[in-house]
């Protein structure tokens, strides 16, 4: 089964069949050690890639001094998991074990030794002659992993979790499960089986999906999801994302680039959106393929969303993008797309400023600079344009054009620059229209 990607490769994190090293264009396969015996288990940084198939692990990157560097490591046991931090990969095999390795090409897999859960009161035991006899507190086996810029997690079979190496929080219920743990750059969120949903770390971008934007340094439950079983989760760079059991896409967080699927700006144009979503936001998906038509057609309105062909599947979250993987197998995407990752509506506008400038100076000043520089005459301004012989009048007119166009570009320069600075900062500078 072949591997396919697209998105940002300048640093050649995957080996293209076709040999390009652009894949923003669309999906391309890769170079991959995929088999049919063994998992093949990927988990892809800013700067490398790591593949693990059986034992064996590849990291492939910007390792040490450029682009298109591999090494290759094997581990003690199978691999189950990776997670690709910046500082480190954290590699977990079936047997619990967790080690970690940095991408570089003397990288080694070293033990990460975790701190032991707080014990329970179950009594002390005692030698024959009423000595206490110390009891080493046992090794934690790893369940989960997950890593981002600044947070690293790992939860036990016991429900221990761990910010690695420290032992951060205990679940007391024997019944619960975690059954899925993402990690976003600085935060983090835990499904368990029973479809409650677990925020932790920096919220004040509004990714834990608290109604009060602060840092949590415990597990919270979810309270806007509570009651609702959610089934799959993700964790972006300061966005997350969750599917319910009713077919129902839920996002949350930071909203710059439209990852959580809201526009950035409204149908008109001038009115922004607001960035920061702090509670979940139940999301209306467009019509799909076969979703809601075909029964349309057939006059049945009483479906339910669980049979619907086109409901939510799966949710990835990128650092400003956000994919959905629908049941009739079609892929959706939202937010920044510069390497081909989404759909963007944000910067697009300042190319188009920056052509128009230097069209313009091209069909306005079409002749000679008097021996200076673009630049040098654009900053004098008592430069008078001319073409050899031209009398003074149509020169003083060519300045007085000169003048004019400068002020009119730079003031759309200043309205292009004050939108940029409300749609990154979620400031409103409406200075101009209210003068």
């Amino acid at each position: 089964m072949p591997l396919l990607f697209t998105g940002f490769n300048a640093f050649g994190q995957h080996e293209c069949v076709s040999g390009d090293v652009d894949c923003a264009a669309g999906f391309s396969e890769i170079n991959a050690p995929v088999s049919t015996e063994n998992q093949c288990t990927i988990s892809i940084g800013w700067r490398y890639a790591a593949i693990a198939l059986g034992r064996k692990l590849w990291l492939r990157g910007l390792l040490d001094d450029g682009p298109n560097e591999c090494v290759t490591l094997e581990a003690a046991g199978d691999i189950k998991a990776l997670a690709a931090g910046d500082s480190y990969c954290l590699v977990l095999l079936h047997s619990g074990l967790l080690y970690r390795v940095q991408p570089k090409l003397q990288g080694e897999l070293l033990v990460v030794r975790l701190e032991a859960p707080p014990q329970t009161n179950s009594g002390t035991k005692r030698s024959i002659f009423g000595v206490p006899v110390p009891k080493a507190p046992p090794s934690p086996i790893i369940e989960h992993i997950a890593c981002g810029s600044h947070i690293n997690v790992a939860v036990s079979t016991e429900n221990s979790v761990y910010s690695i190496p420290s032992c951060l929080h205990q679940f007391a219920e024997r019944q619960f499960r975690v059954k899925q743990l993402q990690c976003g750059h600085e935060h983090a969120v835990l499904l368990n089986v029973n479809g409650d949903v677990f925020t932790w770390g920096n919220g004040l971008r509004g990714q834990l999906g608290q109604a009060v934007l602060k840092v949590e340094e415990t597990p919270q439950l979810l309270e806007a999801l509570a009651g609702i079983k959610i089934t799959q989760i993700a964790a972006g760079g300061w966005h997350s994302a969750a599917i319910s059991a009713f077919g129902d896409l839920y996002t949350w967080g930071l909203n710059c680039s439209g990852q959580l699927g809201v526009r950035v700006m409204k149908p008109g144009g001038f009115l922004k959106e607001p960035t920061v979503y702090p509670l979940p936001q139940l999301q209306d998906l467009p019509e799909c393929c076969s979703c809601s038509k075909g029964q349309r057609a057939e006059g049945n309105d009483d479906h339910d969303d669980d049979d619907c062909a086109c409901a939510p599947l799966k949710v990835f979250a990128g650092s400003r993008h956000t994919l959905l993987i629908r049941r009739c197998g079609r892929l959706w995407a939202s937010g920044w797309c510069k390497h081909g990752a989404g759909k963007s509506w944000f910067m697009a506008p300042s190319v188009f400023i920056v052509l128009f400038w230097r069209l313009s100076v091209q069909l306005l000043y079409p002749y000679g600079y008097m021996d200076c520089s673009l630049q040098d005459a654009l900053a004098n301004d008592n430069l008078i344009w001319s073409m050899g012989d031209r009398d003074r009048k149509e020169g003083q007119l060519l300045m007085l054009m000169r003048k004019s166009f400068r002020t009119t570009t730079m003031l759309v320069l200043m309205i292009e620059l004050m939108a940029m600075l409300e749609a990154a900062l979620n400031f409103p500078l409406d200075l101009a229209a209210r003068l």
